[in-house]
């Protein structure tokens, strides 16, 4: 093994000391964090989790998906085929 940095080593360890109590139980720890947390007096602030954005569906044949059929239609008109070739060769901008 490489190079250790003393400060992860330190950290892991604590943690590992942290957990051996609770047997590396995951729920247990956070239980008892969440206890001593609330043991400490400090104002604990919840906040409503984040949702993420909602995509919105653009119907079919709406200005915006028209215009971006034009455009890729506009994309492919400016492909190059090569003589006796199938595949496009050279995008022109």
């Amino acid at each position: 093994m490489g190079w250790e940095d003393p400060i992860v080593k330190e950290t892991r360890a604590r943690c590992k000391a942290y957990a051996e109590p609770f047997k590396h139980d995951l729920d247990a720890v956070f239980q008892d964090i969440r206890t001593l947390q609330g043991q400490s007096g400090r104002k604990v602030v919840a906040r409503e989790p984040r949702r993420p954005e909602q995509k919105r569906h653009v119907a079919q044949g709406s200005g915006a998906a028209t215009k971006r059929k034009k455009e890729d239609q506009n994309n492919l008109d400016r492909i190059i085929l090569a003589p006796g070739v199938k595949q496009p060769g050279i995008i022109l901008s």
